[in-house]
């Protein structure tokens, strides 16, 4: 039994890190100067909208 809890500790540790790496990537994206653009386009259109 004493065995098997590294092979489990970095299974949970790879898991982790995959989870913030794709964390870490979605927030970049979100606050990416490229993506605002496309944002304020998609505001603009539901303003429009309502008006």
């Amino acid at each position: 039994i004493p065995q098997m809890a590294p092979m489990w500790w970095s299974t949970l540790l790879i898991s982790f890190t995959i989870s913030m790496l794709i964390f870490s990537i979605m927030n970049f994206y979100i606050s990416s100067p490229v993506i605002h653009p496309v944002q304020n386009e998609i505001s603009d259109i539901k303003l429009n909208w309502k008006l």
